[in-house]
């Protein structure tokens, strides 16, 4: 057994059916989405992507993320015929070792912008033994949610929009820039989603609540068709129908406390439905009960875990 960069055009297939022998049956994903998410951790890096392979036959494997000092494992892989040997505990070391030389001093578990869990998943009991015996320390306990939108159910909180003198609108062209500005100055670490939506064309799946010229706040929602296979698209073999979501919700400091910000879930989700899905996805939350008001319940549960380098 050997340890290689993963090389798409002599990997893709066995690494892809790697996760299916391994996860398929509780966390199914599809092709296009596992190939896609590992090209975009594997972008300008690499070695970001690791395959252990017996001959030329992949049993393990290991995708990493980089942002600054901080890195991310977004899966770690191993057939379960050769389980036991050693493989994952050689694909963690050589996983870490990469990232410190991208100079990261600390790793999470999933998380990443191009992640596929949240965390470490609360119902995988042996990753987790496994994580803590290589030294990773639990931090925090959070969510992911989904709200099945086949269920009808009334809409409660636009007055709150209409007692404030707003409106909820599609992002366009023009109005980005001020778009942009206004996540700049209020939720900063939320840029980059939006201009992965604009990059791709889809600026209109920017939600905005704007009262006459100002921004008040903001929500990245997904279309089951959506270009940007962002984390609340992941999962969508999982579900017995399309699947779209919203994320990334942010009101304005001054308006907070005002409602805004239940009555823009509640649009984000009626417009997702409009988009043609069934399920809303709601990534990475600890809010449980406000969510629960549009009709969000538990999906998944995740222990968010990291070790320094």
């Amino acid at each position: 057994m050997d340890i290689r960069v993963y090389d798409p055009l002599r990997h893709a297939e066995g690494v892809f059916a790697l996760w299916k022998q391994t996860l398929g049956d509780t966390y199914p994903v599809d092709r296009d989405t596992f190939l896609a998410h590992v090209l975009a951790c594997t972008l300008g890096r690499p070695a970001g992507a690791l395959v252990a392979c017996d001959g030329e036959q992949p049993v393990g494997f290991a995708l990493t993320a980089a942002n600054g000092e901080t890195g991310f494992l977004e899966a770690l892989l191993v057939q379960p015929d050769s389980q036991g040997r050693g493989i994952g505990g050689d694909l963690l070391e050589q996983a870490e070792i990469n990232l410190c030389g991208e100079g990261c001093r600390k790793v999470w578990l999933g998380r990443g912008p191009d992640r596929f869990w949240t965390g470490l998943p609360s119902d995988l009991p042996a990753a987790g033994e496994f994580f803590a015996a290589h030294g990773y320390a639990a931090q925090s306990q959070v969510c992911d949610l989904v709200i099945d939108l086949r269920e009808k159910r009334p809409v409660l909180y636009r007055d709150r929009l209409e007692r404030a003198g707003a409106e909820v609108v599609p992002c366009t062209r023009d109005l980005l820039p001020a778009v942009l500005a206004f996540e700049q100055r209020e939720f900063p670490g939320w840029v980059a989603g939006l201009l992965r939506l604009a990059a791709k064309g889809e600026e209109a799946q920017i939600l905005v609540v704007r009262k006459a010229e100002e921004i008040i706040g903001t929500i990245q929602t997904f279309a089951p068709n959506s270009r940007a296979l962002g984390a609340n698209l992941v999962w969508r073999e999982t579900f017995p129908g399309p699947l779209g979501g919203y994320g990334a919700v942010g009101i304005a400091k001054t308006w907070r406390g005002s409602g805004l910000g239940i009555a823009m879930c509640e649009a984000a989700g009626i417009a997702v439905r409009a988009a043609g899905a069934d399920f809303c996805f709601i990534d990475w939350t600890t809010i449980v009960d406000f969510y629960a008001r549009v009709g969000a319940r538990v999906w998944r549960t995740f222990t968010m875990a990291s070790k320094d380098l």
